[in-house]
Order: structure tokens, then sequence, then C-alpha cells
């Protein structure tokens, strides 16, 4: 019992983590960024933060991790290990999964397939299928969502992604994405699981490149004890 009172403990401090927000305004030339709430004056003149005439209205700095369960019929991509946040290196591996037309995680790993992980999915990138102009008429279509799941059942249900068929290179939970997305027989679909190397170019280094500058900015101001003054 205290183990899982425990262990309930710090998934809610790694939630807390996660839900953090850098906040951001502009003064004496300089911008201000603070962790979670707006420091009570400027850093700079400590003029009160209200009396201040300011550029820009404080804002929230935008962050490009999303919660997977709101982002149906989408792939989104984590760390394998930890978040992104705190533990994210260019030298990290990623974890890459499909949700269906509700929202469900279906992932494959070395446990084999598996659809009952939300919450280590709170803090992940999702990948923008949409935005390319060939798939608009189509993520459109109002039949779209359940001709996904139809080809998500089918390929989830394939013998090749067993736990005892998981390999670490040559059958993990890239080829299970890229699987189902040829068997959703569209273009560009099919060309993205054609090569794996236009797959990353393509969907994942953008995001990735977004999540760096992001992640970068966030450790600044951590370890600025939650304020940082940038020129």
């Amino acid at each position: 019992m205290e183990r899982d009172i425990e262990e309930e403990n710090t998934v809610e401090g790694d939630a807390m983590k996660l839900k953090r927000s850098i906040l951001c305004f502009e003064h004496c030339e300089k911008r201000i960024f603070s962790m979670d709430e707006l420091p009570s004056c400027c850093l700079i003149c400590d003029t009160p933060i209200f009396n201040c005439q300011l550029k820009i209205p404080p804002f929230a700095v935008p962050s490009p991790f999303q919660r997977a369960t709101d982002f149906p019929c989408s792939i989104v991509i984590k760390p394998t290990k930890g978040n992104f946040l705190e533990d994210y290196t260019n030298k990290s591996n990623l974890h890459i999964a499909i949700t269906n037309s509700d929202g469900i995680i279906f992932e494959f790993d070395r446990g084999g397939l598996r659809c009952d992980r939300a919450e280590e999915w709170n803090s992940c990138l999702v990948l923008d299928l949409g935005d390319d102009p060939l798939l608009q008429d189509i993520v459109e279509d109002p039949d779209w969502g359940e001709y996904w799941d139809l080809c998500l059942d089918k390929t989830y249900s394939s013998n090749k992604f067993s736990k005892e068929s998981y390999d670490e290179d040559e059958n993990n939970c890239f080829n299970f994405v890229l699987t189902f997305l040829t068997s959703l027989n569209q273009a560009p679909f099919t060309g993205w699981a054609a090569s794996k190397v236009e797959f990353c170019q393509k969907l994942i280094l953008p995001k990735t490149v977004m999540a760096a500058k992001y992640i970068m900015l966030y450790r600044k101001v951590r370890d600025h004890q939650g304020i940082m003054v940038v020129d």
C-alpha cells in the first residue's frame, strides 16, 4: 500500500512538471521569462508589473507538447525513457505510436502490442499529418476515422507484432507505424512508409527541432531559479 501511494505521488509529481508554463513579457528593452507565474516587479527597474507600460502583454510561450488522447487519428512520439522536458537529449531514443479515432494509443515495444498507457503520453509530439495539402480532403472525409480504425485494427491483430517477434533494430515501434501507414493505401502515407529516412525528414525532424528550442528555453529558465532576463 505504501509503495502504491509513493508511486501515485511520483506520477502526480511528474504530471505537474509536464504542465509547467513559461511566461514572457518585455520591459526595459529586455525580455523576461518566468516559470508558472509572473514576477511581481520588473527585474531591471523594480517597477510593479501592473504599473509597467508593456509593449506586448504577458503571454505563455506555446508548448509543442500535447496529450496524445486529444489527437485522434494521429501519430505521436515521445522519448523511450523519461519525458521531453527533463530527460530528452539529441541522443535519446524515441518511441512512436498511433491513436485511433477515439484517441486510444496503440503502441508496440518489447512487451508486445498494447493500448493501456495513456498516462505516459501526456506530453508528446503530435506529427502534423493534416498539414500536407494532399491530405486535407482525405482527413476531412467523414468516413476517414472509420477507415483509419479498420486499418489500425488489422495491423494491430497481425502476427508480425507479437511480443516474441519484437526486435530492437528490425521489428520495433517504427516498423509497426510504417506497416500501418502502408495499410492505409493512400498517398502520401504509402510514400512515407516506403522510406524511413523520408518519414523522419518530413515528419519527425521538424517537430524535434522545434521541441529542442522549447526544451532549451525551459531548462535555462529552470536553471535560473525560474526567472531569466534576455537582451
